[in-house]
């Protein structure tokens, strides 16, 4: 924020869009298109919101109406000195980088969501698992007389329930109980914005009273 206090309007459209993309990123994730605008309100109107959900890939759009905001921020004219000019594309450059970040971490998510469990090792488990609980009443049930039928019960849970925890992990980004607390993340990425933003004010407050 220090580097665009010369254009504060752009400042606050790239700082509105960063909390846009926390929230495509989390619907994006749950593979939702309804985008709640009480979530995002304060950082982007109700058109801006519409715009973000219709787009074909929100997290992308995000990122690039962040991306303008600082390329008409660190815009260059030929009115531009050159040494001005320089320190623009350094911080343009850097604050790029930070983009790539986080499309970066975007990607990685995707990668999560969309990598599924190789079919041979859950056909493989679920044949296996279906095969030990049906003949285990068979081989022990003399054996254990009518025990077999709550020792075969506890059995199948415990087992099923190996099965049922990898299937919740396949897709972590879902609303389940078992799921990633998606909001949470979001709140927290947004206390980390209000921060930020209360310092760089509490700043510029405190060189303004020593100037």
């Amino acid at each position: 924020m220090t580097h665009t206090n010369h254009a504060p309007r752009n400042r606050d459209r790239a700082i509105s869009w960063l909390g846009g993309f926390l929230i495509a990123v989390k619907q994006h994730m749950r593979k939702e298109k309804n985008f709640d605008y009480d979530e995002l309100a304060g950082f982007l109107d109700k058109n801006e919101v519409n715009r973000l959900a219709s787009s074909s890939h929100p997290c992308l759009y995000a990122t690039s109406e962040i991306r303008y905001e600082l390329s008409q921020a660190f815009k260059i004219t030929n009115d531009t000195p050159s040494g001005l000019g320089i320190a623009y594309s350094s911080v343009l450059r850097m604050m790029e980088k930070s983009i790539h970040v986080l499309i970066d971490k975007m990607g990685g998510l995707e990668r999560v969501s969309s990598t599924p469990l190789p079919i041979v090792y859950v056909t493989h488990l679920r044949t296996f698992l279906l095969t030990y609980l049906l003949t285990l009443p068979w081989v022990h049930g003399h054996q254990w007389g009518w025990a077999t039928i709550p020792i075969v019960a506890l059995t199948a849970y415990a087992l099923l329930g190996v099965d049922a925890a990898a299937t919740e992990c396949e897709a972590p980004f879902k609303k389940r109980s078992n799921h990633l607390a998606m909001e949470s993340f979001c709140l927290t990425g947004f206390n980390d914005i209000e921060a930020l933003v209360k310092h760089h004010v509490a700043m510029q407050s405190e060189k303004s009273r020593l100037d």
